[in-house]
């Protein structure tokens, strides 16, 4: 029982680790932008969905250079370290908006906002997963032979 249970939350931290610091940043987006521009309209979430994709896009086709090589992939250990220092990112990328949402007060907060806080995040990311891929290498050299 407790294997199943083990194996199961090792899938959903695996396959969830990104999206759940980035619907993190989501909400506190919406909630920190809602305090300095009013409530969002219609108009106001489409912008911010705008920039958000286009934030993502940009990074997608840099890393993949023009979507003609793979994404690489992370060990699941290394992930699950990165997530642990996400905090980092996370706090980074809503203190972007907070000032964008701070210092605009208009409609224009709202898709620069999801554009800054998302590249914020993926880029922070990038140093956290760096971080943790160093840990686990170092935690691996260190570590004796007879141990699992």
């Amino acid at each position: 029982m407790m294997s199943i249970f083990r194996r199961g939350m090792s899938s959903a931290i695996r396959n969830n680790s990104s999206a759940f610091g980035y619907s993190i940043i989501v909400s506190a987006n919406f909630a920190l932008l809602s305090h300095f521009t009013g409530p969002a309209g219609p108009f106001e979430v489409f912008t911010f969905i705008a920039g958000g994709v286009a934030a993502f896009a940009v990074v997608e086709a840099t890393i993949t250079r023009m979507f003609q090589d793979p994404l690489e992939s992370e060990p699941s250990n290394v992930v699950a370290l990165a997530t642990t220092f996400s905090i980092l990112s996370i706090s980074l990328a809503v203190g972007l908006t907070g000032l964008v949402g701070w210092s605009l007060q208009n409609l224009a907060a709202w898709p620069l906002a999801a554009f800054g806080s998302t590249l914020t995040y993926l880029l922070v990311g990038a140093v956290e997963l760096d971080w943790a891929e160093r840990l686990a290498r170092k935690h691996k050299a260190q570590k004796p032979e007879d141990e699992p």
